[in-house]
């Protein structure tokens, strides 16, 4: 069942742990509530082998996709396999976002953030979804890595979508900048292992976005990259 963490949007709106005021919180709860009735998100998913090559960089079988930068190597160590997934809120959260921003401004900045934790939101359970469906074989994933996440380049959004066929699966491109439309969208790669992974905290500080997140610091954050 879809949901949306009305935290979650109060943070993505800048207000920390602090609570916004009354008609605010009205605006929020209305702008979940339409969230809720007119979008429905879309995600895919492929399982792919993973190759160590001599340099420590990664090939991804069946696709053009080389995994190669410090940050996306160490969190897919020792994993055999690797999930490549990604989701998008569809062209309808762009068509609401505009409609608002031409009516009512603030409605438009809360409907944003609305579809920021929407999109993280489905994410988490699509991802809690997958990890019990592989903890049924015996198997372990880590979270969800996405490009711009660290040294993880953001040119390789091109080749993980290529390598879903997201275009015609679920209506999801990405510009020649590598900006994904509709732009409420995710893409990113989880690593599969044959036994429980360490993992690899890193934090607020290995993200490219650390200077202007909304979410800095906070434990709910989807950037961060603990195993479990």
């Amino acid at each position: 069942m879809a949901e949306i963490s009305k935290r979650e949007v109060i943070r993505y709106l800048g207000y920390g742990d602090n609570l916004p005021d009354e008609k605010t919180s009205r605006l929020i709860d209305e702008m979940i509530d339409s969230a809720l009735k007119n979008i429905t998100p879309k995600s895919v998913h492929g399982i792919f082998d993973l190759k160590e090559n001599d340099d420590g960089t990664l090939t991804v079988s069946g696709t053009s996709l080389l995994l190669e930068g410090h940050d996306i190597t160490a969190h897919l160590k020792g994993a055999h396999k690797c999930i490549i997934y990604a989701c998008t809120l569809g062209a309808q959260a762009e068509r609401m976002i505009n409609l608002y921003q031409k009516t009512d401004m603030e409605k438009a900045v809360i409907f944003d953030a609305v579809c920021d934790a929407y999109v993280e939101n489905y994410s988490d359970r699509r991802t809690e979804a997958l990890r019990s469906e592989f903890k049924k074989s015996g198997l372990y994933i880590n979270n969800r890595f996405s490009p711009g996440y660290g040294d993880f380049a953001i040119d390789k959004q091109k080749e993980l979508l290529s390598a879903l066929n997201c275009s015609k699966a679920i209506g999801l491109t990405v510009t020649d900048s590598f900006v994904l439309l509709p732009r409420k969208s995710i893409s990113a790669v989880i690593g599969v292992f044959a036994s429980p992974p360490s993992g690899i905290a890193k934090g607020c500080e290995c993200c490219n976005l650390k200077d202007t997140c909304k979410m800095r610091g906070s434990n709910r954050c989807s950037r961060q990259t603990d195993s479990i």
